[in-house]
């Protein structure tokens, strides 16, 4: 299994590799072939070109959650692929208007409509389902061991009111050494999308970002315990995870933040 980084906060000194404030990653697993996010904007088909990576043989696009930094390049993919053969996974609930004061719109750039004549397939389900063998969307995951509050608003009965985000989610791979868990933004809280993965096996490996930024002592403190008593192996935090924790994650918990480019191999 082979997950690629091609947009993250981050990126190499060297200048090859672009970065943004987002996330995306392709993920090569039994023979499929995933994208996971499209970043803000078009950067992570820059960023995959450079790396020799062939979008067009895609056969899964799959969003964590409806905000600009995760959707942004949809309408780039697009436009530059045919995605006629691929199957499009999400929770409904990423078309939904979000707002926010300083960005009068924070949503998906495209709607449901253009998504289904875009793509092959379209599954839309708020909850769990496995649409490869050993890939889990894990639909929407109660909050039970965390309480990850709101993030800026969305419409709702008419009314601007704050938003869960709901429709946040991520995704669990089946291997051989246990549960690979990657996620995109964690607004469902990165214990409440860990404990709910841990339904389907040990965790081995937990990638993405854990929306952490702005987090008090206390709330980091219990991520960090609760990560630490899972034992995971492979800890790879970025994006929202905000650099106090990500600073502490590495130093108590062995954790590597990840950066626009880098390949991980599983």
């Amino acid at each position: 299994m082979k997950i690629l980084i091609l947009a993250e906060d981050t990126a190499p000194d060297d200048g090859i590799m672009e970065c943004e404030h987002g996330f995306s990653a392709f993920v090569e697993f039994k023979g499929k072939s995933l994208l996971f996010d499209t970043g803000q904007s078009g950067m992570f088909i820059r960023n995959a070109e450079k790396q020799g990576l062939d979008l067009t043989k895609t056969d899964f696009v799959v969003i964590s959650h409806g905000h600009y930094d995760h959707t942004g390049g949809l309408p780039d993919l697009l436009n530059g692929c045919d995605t006629g053969h691929m199957t499009f996974v999400a929770n409904p609930g990423i078309f939904n208007k979000k707002l926010h004061g300083s960005r009068e719109n924070i949503g998906c750039p495209i709607g449901r409509r253009e998504v289904e004549a875009a793509f092959g397939n379209c599954i839309f389900t708020t909850e769990a389902v496995e649409f490869s063998p050993g890939i889990v969307f894990l639909g929407e995951v109660p909050r039970i061991y965390e309480d990850p509050g709101t993030c800026a608003c969305h419409i709702q009965d008419g009314n601007t009111v704050p938003d869960p985000v709901k429709d946040d989610s991520a995704l669990v791979f089946r291997t051989d050494k246990g549960v690979v868990l990657l996620t995109g933004c964690s607004h469902s809280g990165i214990l409440n999308l860990a404990r709910e993965a841990c339904n389907y096996g040990r965790i081995y490996s937990l990638t993405g970002g854990f929306h952490l930024t702005g987090a008090d002592e206390k709330r980091i403190n219990s991520v960090i315990s609760g990560l630490n008593s899972m034992g995971i192996s492979e800890l790879r935090p970025g994006h929202c995870t905000g650099e106090h924790a990500l600073e502490r994650m590495e130093e108590e918990l062995g954790a590597k933040r990840i950066t626009t480019g880098e390949s991980i191999e599983l």
